[in-house]
């Protein structure tokens, strides 16, 4: 007798003989061999592809293409399954023979937390009912080689010449009166050149009250924004998105001229980024 998958699968083979001759039959013998099962799998976790640019590295927003596979490396039938713990996608193959393999595809967008990270940790796992947990941690790098450092607009605000001659001085206890010499770059013009179309200089936007109005909200992070990639610091729309900067100056300008392309909701996702660059928790990082 040969035996075959399902006696693996049961754990055992069991014969029974008899004997008969001229019409007596003989009692019944069983004999019972147990089989040497060895339930077993194996993970392997790629990264397949990733949905960007085209360039060499990992950026915000780009979409990876993860691929997880699960192999029955043992002897006996099983059910397995596979679960990706950074995307919470996962899958279960029944009866997936010896040597067989269980396969989940699993998609991801970095975020700016990535970013902020530097890499992505991503673990695969596999499971079945009759085999430990495996695991496979794939770690993927999220560029962040950037150059120079930010600050923040209330640096912007204060170090600058209008302000060193003593407009608002008062309105910051114990602020610098340095004048940063990125004001007068050929860009800006000094704080007291016009702000886009908006009828306001930029150092007079910069002391505005927010009070809840999303214009004055991002453009001062704007302001920032563009300061700080004018003295070296590598520009937020490397950092995170190529275009960013240029669809902020687009919605403001839009909000000056009353055009309908201005996005209240759009312009504050956009400052919250921005944020983030001028304070240093993505990007090049805070000026000490």
């Amino acid at each position: 007798y040969t035996v075959v998958q399902g006696d693996l699968n049961d754990g055992s083979v069991t014969n029974t003989a008899t004997a008969s001759a001229d019409g007596v039959d003989s009692n019944q013998d069983e004999e019972t061999v147990d089989a040497v099962r060895y339930p077993s799998i194996a993970i392997d976790k790629v990264l397949d592809s990733v949905d960007g640019d085209g360039d060499e590295f990992v950026e915000y927003n780009e979409t990876l293409n993860f691929v997880i596979t699960a192999t029955n490396t043992g002897n006996v039938t099983l059910d397995i399954t596979v679960s990706d713990d950074l995307t919470g996608d996962s899958t279960t193959c029944p009866g997936v023979a010896p040597l067989g393999t269980c396969v989940l595809e699993a998609s991801y967008t970095v975020t700016l937390a990535d970013v902020a990270a530097g890499e992505i940790n991503n673990t695969g796992v596999a499971d079945s009912e009759e085999t430990d947990e495996v695991t496979d941690l794939e770690t993927v790098p999220v560029d962040n080689s950037f150059e120079g450092c930010t600050y923040t607009q209330g640096y912007w605000r204060t170090h600058n010449e209008l302000f060193s001659k003593g407009k608002d001085k008062g309105k910051v206890k114990g602020a610098s009166k340095k004048s940063d010499d990125t004001w007068n770059s050929e860009e800006i013009g000094g704080p007291g050149a016009d702000f886009l179309n908006s009828k306001s200089t930029y150092f007079d936007v910069l002391w505005m009250s927010t009070k809840g109005q999303e214009w004055i909200i991002l453009a001062r992070q704007y302001i920032a924004a563009e300061l700080n990639a004018l003295s070296g610091a590598t520009s937020v729309d490397v950092v995170v998105d190529e275009g960013l900067m240029e669809e902020a100056e687009t919605l403001l300008r839009a909000y000056f001229s009353k055009s309908d392309v201005w996005n209240p909701e759009r312009a504050l996702e956009i400052a919250e980024i921005l944020d983030l660059y001028n304070n240093g928790e993505i990007g090049p990082g805070h000026c000490e």
